[in-house]
């Protein structure tokens, strides 16, 4: 009885340390999970993000134009992979970023399968996507104000 106590002890003992340095290396890549989101440890709560454009589609297409005023402006998605009766097939989803003269200004997202995130812009001025997608998917930009 004496060594099951031993046992019980160090595995909860173990646990708790293993715990303890999950919680360290969460801190150092500065994310935190609350309420089942990740959420930057810099995020500053009170930023109000407003809702410039959104898009809706499952297939590869050009936006039109549209206008970011503020110099801080983020572009968010969700994708999900097709279903074929009880197949799924998880297919490619890839944002492109334009400026008003076609110039390549980044690429927001290039993912396979189910998955949604924010990738964060800098520069006010009008901007378009090159769409490049197999599956369903949802865009949102939204600006700082």
């Amino acid at each position: 009885m004496g060594k099951l106590i031993k046992y019980i002890a160090i595995g909860v003992a173990g646990f708790f340390l293993i715990m303890f340095f999950a919680g360290m290396i969460e801190g150092l890549f500065g994310v935190q999970h609350i309420g089942g989101k990740l959420k930057d440890a810099n995020t500053i709560d009170h930023v109000k993000w407003n809702e410039v454009i959104r898009w809706k589609g499952k297939s590869t297409k050009n936006t039109e134009t549209f206008r970011i005023s503020s110099n801080e402006w983020r572009v968010s998605w969700m994708t999900k992979e097709m279903s074929l009766g009880n197949m799924t097939i998880p297919g490619n989803f890839q944002l492109y970023l334009y400026d008003n003269d076609g110039n390549l200004k980044g690429i927001a997202a290039n993912v396979m399968g189910n998955d949604k995130d924010s990738s964060y812009q800098r520069g006010a001025g009008n901007y378009y996507f090159s769409i490049n997608s197999s599956q369903p998917y949802i865009v949102i930009v939204e600006e700082q104000k």
